[in-house]
């Protein structure tokens, strides 16, 4: 067990849950703009 081994991988996990977020986020932003513009 070393302590660098367990910061880096917790690094990678935060890493990809803001980019997952991220990607959610601009998903549900697309899909509300797309939604707007087929609405009209």
């Amino acid at each position: 067990y070393s302590n660098w081994g367990a910061g880096a991988a917790l690094g990678v996990v935060l890493l990809a849950v803001t980019l997952a977020l991220l990607g959610l986020f601009q998903w549900l932003l697309g899909a509300r703009a797309t939604g707007v513009w087929s609405s009209r």
